[in-house]
């Protein structure tokens, strides 16, 4: 409190300080002896630079209403002409969800666009004063550049000095003085109002595939910050033997990251694993780490992270209490919430459709690690691979598991369907999925990358070329197609043969010392030996090849360069 009343104290003096100032560079304009035309042009110019901060303040209050989610409400008028879910006769869950989706995407798109526009006009009215002002000032100078000077200072370096100061005074006053109390008495506004909260926002919220919902509204605001949100350090709260198994983990971890790097680098720079720089570095890691875990966090930050633990936590509850799944969508970035049936009737119906997969009768954990192994072992007596790299890719039994299969929904799309992934980061071919893709892919993008399209830029930068070559007319037509199930359906020998092509077109007849035929042979082992775990039962994948692992999306690109 008391730092708080030295700040107001501090402000309220520099603000007099400035007020005076600016009353004394207004004295020293006024004793030039002003025309008419003077006054009037210094008025005009006054009044232009006071009409565009109004505009700015203006702006700057609907931008402090979009941050605390209350727009005028004028923006909600909107949702009167677009009938309400209450309105609807009794119809079948899925289409009352797909119809509930559709009408709050629609009124959300509107009023971004509305809401896009206002911003727009703000900036370009800013834009037009200010344009204005230095049209107008510019002529201020040439008709004045000769006259009379006061203490070596002409009439012109008087002014510009008075309105800059009156300028920056202003801005000062809005962000300090009317924004702040501006914000508190809106949030004041919205909490006593009912309306404003159930209202469709234009800020990104979780997507419900559901009609009802059991969550409160602080419980829908946490949520609606997204997977990307970092949460303040909760493990302050956890029992020290899981904190202390947290810094052995990280700890770990970057180590073994820093290591590898150091080790395998190709220059002079090359640093052994077995120094004893890095058992003083682990330390010193060890005792930050330590550190940052067990030092107690400032009051408030204790405050939040506890309130935001128990939110954390009651959402659990109610997730496992209503059988309701809680997912990133796959593109969008927000949160989606469904019934956990409905996200087992679509995973079946993918299964169903694309064949893609079998049903195991016993847990294949044993052959894989064994297959893979072998396939190793064999590889390296046989002088196809080097001793230290089947040593980098065989897998390490205790660390090393079976892959298991989550959904993500797809929410931009009719009736949400789910796109399948496979986590592989501790499979048995986690290790040769990512030689062959970091070997691979280099050369696909070196190769292919004038018929492939990155992004939006790469496209528009594309056509730039395809124009200057003068192939762009009237009859030329823009194709875009979409591969259903890309990645799992791709037939697995047919991919490995296109595979063997595509390096022996490009004459490459070894990847980093490795025949095509050994690349051949270790990435078939990595789409055989795809098993994973889904729903307490353990399945393979036949077709294609696996959505998370590192290989699968070059061995897609590289398939789609034969079509092409």
């Amino acid at each position: 409190q008391q730092q708080s009343l030295s700040n107001k104290l501090n402000y309220q003096l520099i603000r007099y300080k400035n007020i005076i100032h600016e009353k004394e560079l207004f004295q020293t304009l006024s004793n030039y002896n002003l025309t008419v035309d003077q006054k009037n042009t210094i008025d005009q110019l006054v009044n232009l630079r006071q009409t565009q901060i109004q505009c700015y303040e203006d702006f700057h209050k609907l931008q402090t209403r979009i941050s605390i989610q209350y727009l005028p409400r004028n923006f909600d008028k909107l949702e009167r002409f677009i009938a309400s879910d209450h309105d609807l006769p009794l119809i079948k869950d899925t289409i009352a969800v797909e119809f509930k989706q559709k009408r709050y995407k629609i009124i959300q798109d509107a009023k971004r666009t509305w809401l896009n526009m206002y911003i727009e006009a703000y900036v370009s009215k800013i834009q037009e004063y200010e344009h204005q002002y230095q049209r107008d000032l510019n002529e201020f100078e040439l008709t004045h550049i000769n006259d009379m000077c006061i203490n070596e200072k002409s009439l012109f370096r008087s002014f510009v000095d008075y309105i800059n100061h009156r300028t920056n005074r202003m801005l000062q006053e809005i962000y300090c003085e009317k924004l702040p109390p501006y914000r508190k008495q809106l949030v004041r506004v919205r909490e006593r109002l009912k309306w404003p909260k159930k209202m469709v926002t234009v800020f990104p919220t979780v997507i419900f595939d559901i009609l009802y919902h059991p969550f409160t509204p602080t419980q829908l605001a946490y949520l609606s910050r997204g997977p990307t949100y970092i949460r303040p350090n909760q493990s302050a709260f956890f029992p020290e033997k899981y904190r202390q198994k947290r810094i052995d983990g990280e700890l770990e971890d970057m180590m073994k990251k820093i290591k590898n790097c150091l080790a395998d680098r190709k220059d002079s720079a090359c640093v052994p694993r077995n120094i004893p720089v890095y058992k003083l570095y682990s330390d010193h890691l060890r005792a930050y780490l330590t550190q940052r875990y067990t030092t107690p966090l400032p009051l408030m930050d204790q405050i939040r992270a506890l309130r935001e633990l128990k939110i954390v936590k009651s959402i659990r509850r109610k997730l496992k209490k209503y059988h309701l799944v809680l997912r990133q969508t796959d593109k969008s970035g927000v949160l989606h919430i469904g019934r956990a049936k409905d996200y087992e009737r679509k995973a079946a119906e993918y299964r169903q459709k694309t064949g893609a997969y079998e049903e195991l009768s016993s847990n294949p954990y044993n052959d894989i690690i064994c297959s893979v192994t072998r396939l190793l072992n064999q590889l390296q007596m046989n002088k196809k691979i080097a001793e230290w790299r089947r040593q980098k890719m065989t897998p390490v039994r205790k660390k090393t598991q079976l892959a298991y299969m989550y959904f993500l929904p797809k929410a931009h799309k009719t009736e949400t369907p789910l796109r399948p992934i496979i986590n592989t980061i501790h499979a048995a071919t986690t290790k040769i999925s990512k030689f062959l893709d970091q070997s691979i892919r280099p050369l696909f993008n070196r190769f292919v990358r004038h018929t492939t399209i990155v992004d939006g830029a790469d496209l528009l930068d594309q056509l730039h070329k395809y124009i200057d070559k003068g192939y762009f007319n009237s009859s030329t037509l823009f194709i875009t197609f979409d591969i259903t199930n890309l990645y799992t359906m791709l037939p697995q020998e047919e991919s490995l043969t296109i595979l063997a092509e595509f390096l022996r077109v490009h004459h490459c007849e070894k990847v980093n010392d490795v025949s095509i035929e050994t690349i051949i042979e270790l990435a078939r082992i990595v789409l055989q030996a795809n098993v994973f775990v889904y729903g307490n039962k353990f399945y393979r994948q036949i077709i294609g090849g696996a959505m998370g692992s590192a290989f699968t999306l070059t061995l897609a690109n590289i398939f789609m360069w034969k079509w092409e």
